[in-house]
């Protein structure tokens, strides 16, 4: 015993579900505040993890090599002697 056939166009009633699911009613609902600063913290603590352990992730990529002439400490001049 099964659904008897329909003699509606397939495309037709695709086309209908699709522009009544588009309704904003059917939205998700929007993520809650809470949810948001979970998030926001979660994702500070892996770019710190990330940084410190060299694990990359969304953070800035670990320099190598010297660092740039205009990085480095500058070194004391001794006064002239004279």
């Amino acid at each position: 015993m099964g659904v008897p056939p329909s003699d509606q166009d397939p495309t037709a009633v695709r086309d209908l579900a699709d522009s009544i699911l588009a309704d904003a009613r059917y939205d998700p609902p929007p993520e809650s505040l809470v949810d948001r600063v979970l998030e926001w913290i979660g994702d500070q603590i892996s770019r710190v993890l990330g940084s410190l352990l060299g694990g990359g992730g969304s953070g800035s990529p670990r320099p190598t090599g010297p660092p740039p002439p205009s990085a480095r400490p500058r070194r004391a001049t001794p006064p002239p002697t004279g």
